[in-house]
């Protein structure tokens, strides 16, 4: 596996030892058989704010320096109990999870990585990231409350459906966001509290019946078929339908 970071040797070096810490804590859990390369980019070569990401079908890791930069210093003795490291360890964690995935569910990642198919390919999207978050959150040593607080906060008046952009009108954002939502609230005494703060009452509702259909498919894991995920697609469209009629501004169809 080639560790690198291509503008900080000392940032690298440093990669390498959280590479290996991640491993020796989770490692055990993971097949990383296609995994060939992990780098370390600078935040500022990104337009969206991010802190990993998986792609060359499933063999290479992106983090970015976000998380890195809020480090007081460079020594895993020293930042275990930091929270940021915290989030950079879970950050490698959530994309190892997804390099595992790949070669488990090598056709639902195909459809979410090409997206050839919007209706297969958003609902793969959706049901990858829940897949992943919820290991992610299965050995969290992280604060999800104030991700939580924050999505029910958000009016998420989504009208319009666009995957450039990270605003709670975009009815893909949204998509991109609930399945955190759901991972980080499996507990019934936080979904409780949580979906009774929600405020917008067709987001709850979409809440409610997106939760219902991802309970039912993973009492049918594992499989690979995108189109047992045909209920999952159903849902997402009838409820882009009932946030454009409800949000939409002046009511002018954007077709």
């Amino acid at each position: 596996m080639n560790i690198i970071c291509q503008y900080n040797k000392e940032l690298e070096c440093f990669l390498r030892s959280v590479v290996e810490y991640t491993l020796c804590k989770y490692g055990q859990e993971l097949n990383l058989n296609n995994l060939q390369q992990i780098e370390l980019i600078d935040i500022s070569e990104f337009e969206l704010q991010k802190d990993g990401t998986t792609y060359e079908n499933g063999t290479k890791i992106i983090v970015t320096s976000r998380l890195y930069d809020m480090l007081p210093c460079f020594s895993i003795e020293q930042l275990e109990n930091n929270s940021n490291f915290k989030m950079i360890v879970n950050t490698l964690y959530h994309e190892m999870g997804h390099i595992t995935d790949w070669a488990k569910y090598p056709k639902l990642y195909k459809e979410a990585d090409t997206m050839e198919n919007k209706r297969v390919g958003l609902p793969a999207l959706f049901w990858i990231e829940y897949l992943a978050e919820k290991r992610s959150c299965s050995k969290a040593e992280i604060n999800n409350l104030e991700f939580c607080n924050q999505f029910v906060q958000r009016q998420w008046h989504a009208y319009y459906s666009s995957f450039d952009d990270l605003k709670e009108s975009n009815f893909s954002y949204l998509n991109k966001v609930i399945p955190y939502f759901l991972a980080r609230t499996i507990d019934l005494n936080i979904r409780k509290k949580y979906q009774g703060k929600i405020k917008n009452v067709l987001l709850d509702d979409y809440i409610r019946e997106l939760r219902a259909e991802v309970e039912n498919l993973e009492k049918i894991l594992p499989f690979d078929e995108p189109d047992k995920l045909s209920g999952l697609y159903d849902i997402m469209d009838k409820y882009y339908k009932k946030f454009r009629h409800t949000y939409l501004p002046n009511k002018k169809w954007l077709f």
